[in-house]
Protein backbone atom coordinates (compact mmCIF):
# COMPACT_ATOMS: atom_id res chain seq x y z
CA UNK A 1 0.00 0.00 0.00
CA UNK A 2 1.41 3.42 -0.92
CA UNK A 3 2.41 5.74 1.87
CA UNK A 4 -0.45 8.00 2.90
CA UNK A 5 -3.20 5.63 1.74
CA UNK A 6 -5.98 4.90 4.24
CA UNK A 7 -6.89 1.27 4.83
CA UNK A 8 -9.82 -0.29 6.69
CA UNK A 9 -7.92 -0.30 9.99
CA UNK A 10 -7.30 3.46 9.67
CA UNK A 11 -10.99 4.05 8.98
CA UNK A 12 -12.02 2.05 12.05
CA UNK A 13 -9.55 3.96 14.22
CA UNK A 14 -10.85 7.27 12.86
CA UNK A 15 -14.44 6.27 13.66
CA UNK A 16 -13.37 5.27 17.15
CA UNK A 17 -11.63 8.60 17.72
CA UNK A 18 -14.65 10.53 16.45
CA UNK A 19 -16.91 8.56 18.77
CA UNK A 20 -14.71 9.58 21.70
CA UNK A 21 -14.93 13.24 20.69
CA UNK A 22 -18.72 13.01 20.39
CA UNK A 23 -18.89 11.35 23.82
CA UNK A 24 -16.90 14.19 25.38
CA UNK A 25 -19.19 16.75 23.75
CA UNK A 26 -22.23 14.97 25.20
CA UNK A 27 -20.63 15.00 28.64
CA UNK A 28 -19.93 18.73 28.29
CA UNK A 29 -23.57 19.33 27.34
CA UNK A 30 -24.78 17.35 30.36
CA UNK A 31 -22.38 19.15 32.69
CA UNK A 32 -23.17 22.64 31.45
CA UNK A 33 -26.89 21.81 31.61
CA UNK A 34 -26.53 20.88 35.27
CA UNK A 35 -24.44 23.97 35.98
CA UNK A 36 -27.09 26.20 34.41
CA UNK A 37 -29.99 24.46 36.15
CA UNK A 38 -28.40 24.41 39.61
CA UNK A 39 -26.29 27.59 39.72
CA UNK A 40 -28.19 29.67 37.15
CA UNK A 41 -26.84 33.27 37.14
CA UNK A 42 -23.63 32.20 38.90
CA UNK A 43 -22.82 29.73 36.12
CA UNK A 44 -23.68 32.13 33.32
CA UNK A 45 -20.24 33.74 32.67
CA UNK A 46 -18.41 30.41 32.73
CA UNK A 47 -20.84 28.68 30.40
CA UNK A 48 -21.14 31.70 28.08
CA UNK A 49 -17.39 32.08 27.66
CA UNK A 50 -16.39 28.42 27.47
CA UNK A 51 -19.27 26.40 26.04
CA UNK A 52 -21.36 28.73 23.90
CA UNK A 53 -18.72 29.16 21.14
CA UNK A 54 -18.41 25.40 20.65
CA UNK A 55 -22.13 24.67 20.45
CA UNK A 56 -22.85 27.80 18.39
CA UNK A 57 -20.29 26.64 15.83
CA UNK A 58 -21.99 23.25 15.70
CA UNK A 59 -25.35 24.85 14.98
CA UNK A 60 -23.80 26.71 12.08
CA UNK A 61 -22.59 23.46 10.50
CA UNK A 62 -25.62 21.37 11.50
CA UNK A 63 -25.72 19.66 8.10
CA UNK A 64 -22.37 18.03 8.92
CA UNK A 65 -23.34 16.72 12.37
CA UNK A 66 -24.64 13.30 13.27
CA UNK A 67 -27.88 13.08 15.24
CA UNK A 68 -26.18 12.87 18.64
CA UNK A 69 -24.00 15.91 17.98
CA UNK A 70 -26.97 17.91 16.77
CA UNK A 71 -29.07 16.90 19.76
CA UNK A 72 -26.29 17.99 22.12
CA UNK A 73 -26.13 21.44 20.55
CA UNK A 74 -29.91 21.89 20.60
CA UNK A 75 -30.24 20.72 24.21
CA UNK A 76 -27.39 22.96 25.30
CA UNK A 77 -29.08 26.13 24.07
CA UNK A 78 -32.44 25.13 25.54
CA UNK A 79 -30.86 24.69 28.99
CA UNK A 80 -28.67 27.78 28.63
CA UNK A 81 -31.52 30.13 27.75
CA UNK A 82 -34.04 28.60 30.15
CA UNK A 83 -31.81 28.89 33.23
CA UNK A 84 -29.48 31.88 32.82
CA UNK A 85 -29.61 35.60 31.98
CA UNK A 86 -29.10 34.58 28.35
CA UNK A 87 -32.91 34.74 28.30
CA UNK A 88 -32.67 38.55 28.38
CA UNK A 89 -30.75 38.89 25.10
CA UNK A 90 -33.67 39.37 22.73
CA UNK A 91 -31.51 39.56 19.62
CA UNK A 92 -29.78 36.26 20.41
CA UNK A 93 -33.09 34.56 21.20
CA UNK A 94 -34.45 35.45 17.78
CA UNK A 95 -31.21 34.34 16.13
CA UNK A 96 -31.40 31.01 17.93
CA UNK A 97 -35.06 30.57 17.04
CA UNK A 98 -34.30 31.26 13.38
CA UNK A 99 -31.47 28.72 13.44
CA UNK A 100 -33.66 26.11 15.14
CA UNK A 101 -36.29 26.69 12.44
CA UNK A 102 -33.66 26.30 9.72
CA UNK A 103 -32.56 23.00 11.23
CA UNK A 104 -36.14 21.75 11.64
CA UNK A 105 -36.96 22.40 7.99
CA UNK A 106 -33.72 20.87 6.69
CA UNK A 107 -34.59 17.39 5.40
CA UNK A 108 -37.81 17.74 7.39
CA UNK A 109 -39.25 14.45 6.15
CA UNK A 110 -36.27 12.57 7.59
CA UNK A 111 -36.12 14.46 10.88
CA UNK A 112 -36.22 12.06 13.86
CA UNK A 113 -38.92 12.76 16.44
CA UNK A 114 -36.39 13.45 19.19
CA UNK A 115 -34.73 16.19 17.12
CA UNK A 116 -38.05 17.79 16.23
CA UNK A 117 -39.19 17.51 19.85
CA UNK A 118 -36.10 19.33 21.09
CA UNK A 119 -36.43 22.04 18.46
CA UNK A 120 -40.06 22.64 19.44
CA UNK A 121 -39.05 22.73 23.09
CA UNK A 122 -36.56 25.43 22.11
CA UNK A 123 -39.29 27.40 20.34
CA UNK A 124 -41.23 27.33 23.60
CA UNK A 125 -38.24 28.51 25.64
CA UNK A 126 -37.36 31.32 23.25
CA UNK A 127 -40.95 32.44 22.74
CA UNK A 128 -41.67 32.45 26.46
CA UNK A 129 -38.78 34.85 27.02
CA UNK A 130 -39.75 37.25 24.24
CA UNK A 131 -42.48 39.83 24.66
CA UNK A 132 -45.65 39.93 22.61
CA UNK A 133 -44.70 40.96 19.08
CA UNK A 134 -40.99 40.31 19.59
CA UNK A 135 -40.84 36.66 18.47
CA UNK A 136 -39.92 36.98 14.80
CA UNK A 137 -40.52 33.37 13.78
CA UNK A 138 -43.64 32.85 15.91
CA UNK A 139 -45.87 31.89 12.99
CA UNK A 140 -43.43 29.33 11.62
CA UNK A 141 -42.63 27.94 15.07
CA UNK A 142 -46.30 27.45 15.92
CA UNK A 143 -46.92 25.84 12.53
CA UNK A 144 -44.09 23.35 13.07
CA UNK A 145 -45.54 22.38 16.46
CA UNK A 146 -49.06 22.00 15.10
CA UNK A 147 -47.89 19.95 12.11
CA UNK A 148 -46.23 17.45 14.41
CA UNK A 149 -49.34 17.13 16.59
CA UNK A 150 -51.54 16.39 13.57
CA UNK A 151 -50.00 12.96 13.09
CA UNK A 152 -52.50 10.12 13.50
CA UNK A 153 -50.14 8.41 15.94
CA UNK A 154 -49.11 11.59 17.77
CA UNK A 155 -50.55 10.43 21.09
CA UNK A 156 -49.78 6.75 20.84
CA UNK A 157 -47.11 5.15 23.01
CA UNK A 158 -44.23 5.52 20.57
CA UNK A 159 -44.68 9.27 20.13
CA UNK A 160 -46.42 10.50 23.28
CA UNK A 161 -43.21 11.85 24.86
CA UNK A 162 -42.45 13.99 21.81
CA UNK A 163 -46.06 15.12 21.50
CA UNK A 164 -46.41 16.18 25.14
CA UNK A 165 -43.12 18.05 24.91
CA UNK A 166 -44.42 19.82 21.81
CA UNK A 167 -47.68 20.65 23.60
CA UNK A 168 -45.64 22.15 26.42
CA UNK A 169 -43.82 24.34 23.91
CA UNK A 170 -47.10 25.45 22.36
CA UNK A 171 -48.38 26.29 25.84
CA UNK A 172 -45.37 28.50 26.57
CA UNK A 173 -45.86 30.39 23.33
CA UNK A 174 -49.59 30.73 24.08
CA UNK A 175 -48.91 32.32 27.46
CA UNK A 176 -47.02 35.18 25.82
CA UNK A 177 -48.25 35.42 22.24
CA UNK A 178 -51.93 34.46 22.10
CA UNK A 179 -53.40 36.79 19.48
CA UNK A 180 -56.26 34.73 18.01
CA UNK A 181 -54.42 34.85 14.73
CA UNK A 182 -51.24 32.79 14.94
CA UNK A 183 -52.22 31.32 18.32
CA UNK A 184 -55.88 31.22 19.29
CA UNK A 185 -57.91 30.59 22.41
CA UNK A 186 -58.83 27.27 20.83
CA UNK A 187 -55.14 26.34 20.62
CA UNK A 188 -54.60 27.09 24.30
CA UNK A 189 -57.79 25.23 25.25
CA UNK A 190 -56.59 22.21 23.27
CA UNK A 191 -53.26 22.19 25.13
CA UNK A 192 -54.93 22.55 28.52
CA UNK A 193 -57.35 19.72 27.68
CA UNK A 194 -54.36 17.37 27.29
CA UNK A 195 -53.02 18.14 30.77
CA UNK A 196 -51.84 16.68 33.02
CA UNK A 197 -49.01 15.29 30.93
CA UNK A 198 -47.86 11.85 32.01
CA UNK A 199 -45.08 10.60 29.73
CA UNK A 200 -41.82 12.27 30.80
CA UNK A 201 -41.60 13.30 34.44
CA UNK A 202 -38.95 16.03 34.29
CA UNK A 203 -40.46 17.93 31.36
CA UNK A 204 -43.98 17.34 32.68
CA UNK A 205 -43.11 18.96 35.99
CA UNK A 206 -41.77 21.99 34.14
CA UNK A 207 -44.92 22.30 32.00
CA UNK A 208 -47.23 21.94 35.01
CA UNK A 209 -45.18 24.40 37.05
CA UNK A 210 -45.35 26.95 34.25
CA UNK A 211 -49.12 26.54 34.11
CA UNK A 212 -49.50 27.04 37.85
CA UNK A 213 -47.39 30.17 37.65
CA UNK A 214 -49.62 31.51 34.91
CA UNK A 215 -52.68 31.08 37.12
CA UNK A 216 -50.99 33.37 39.63
CA UNK A 217 -50.78 36.18 37.05
CA UNK A 218 -54.15 37.99 36.80
CA UNK A 219 -53.52 39.13 33.22
CA UNK A 220 -52.40 35.73 31.96
CA UNK A 221 -54.10 34.25 28.90
CA UNK A 222 -54.96 31.08 30.85
CA UNK A 223 -57.83 32.91 32.53
CA UNK A 224 -59.65 33.30 29.22
CA UNK A 225 -58.92 30.23 27.09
Amino acid sequence: MASGDIDEEDVLKLKSDLTKVSCVASQIMELTGQLCEIFKEAAYPCVRDNAVPHFAKNLEVHQELDEDELLDALCFFCDYVENTPARDDKVSLNQLAAKFLEIDTYNADEQPDFIHQTICYGFGVFGFNLGNGEFKVLEQAVARCKDFLKGEDAFEADRIVSSESTLGALAKMSYKHLDNSVISNADLSMVLSKMPFTSFEDENKSSHRNLMQQFMIPSSNVHNP
